[in-house]
């Protein structure tokens, strides 16, 4: 049986059998991600064709995702480009957390994030503790653990959904 991360690796021959497969294996998740946003069937057609370009760009490059599982890698990526697509129409965005590795999104996004030192003052305007658990978060790579015991979070679950609404309000101001 053919494994996801395989499927994806097959994307480097951009053959129409490898597209239609990656398609028929990820396509309802981002859809399911766009339509939870109210996105439409151009939205949806523009971010797998984003989604596409990305892995088979990082596979050309010998960009290595093998840390990630298949479903995490795509579905960041999707929510990456319509982060992109939201911040500059100045719409909100919902996050699905079954969908979104937050431990993922600095490492994936680093090379779609042009301005770095616009992403790093974004941060530092944002309160404690909210800039602490990003800073420790992205920047210095933490657990989630040790995050909450420094900020004196009762459960990783609670920093999990600071950290995605902390994200929001970056990502409003990013693009």
């Amino acid at each position: 049986m053919t494994t996801k991360l395989e499927i994806v690796t097959r994307l480097k021959s951009l053959s129409s059998d490898a597209i239609s497969e990656f398609v028929s294996s990820f396509g309802s998740d981002i859809k399911r991600i766009i339509v939870d946003n109210g996105g439409s069937d151009t939205l949806l057609k523009a971010n797998l064709l984003n989604v596409i370009s990305e892995l088979v760009f990082r596979l050309k490059s010998r960009i290595s995702f093998d840390e990630y599982d298949a479903d995490t890698l795509v579905n960041t990526l999707s929510y990456l480009f319509l982060i992109k697509d939201r911040s500059n129409k100045k719409k909100p965005i919902i996050y699905s957390v079954r969908h979104y590795d937050m431990r993922s999104i600095k490492l994936l996004s680093y090379d779609l994030i042009s301005d770095d030192k616009k992403c790093e003052d974004i941060v530092n305007n944002i309160g404690e503790p909210g800039r602490t658990i990003l800073k420790l978060s992205f920047y210095e790579n933490n657990s989630d653990r040790e995050i909450a015991e420094h900020v004196q979070f009762e459960s990783t679950e609670l920093l999990q959904q600071r950290r995605v609404k902390l994200v929001e309000r970056c990502s409003e101001n990013l693009y």
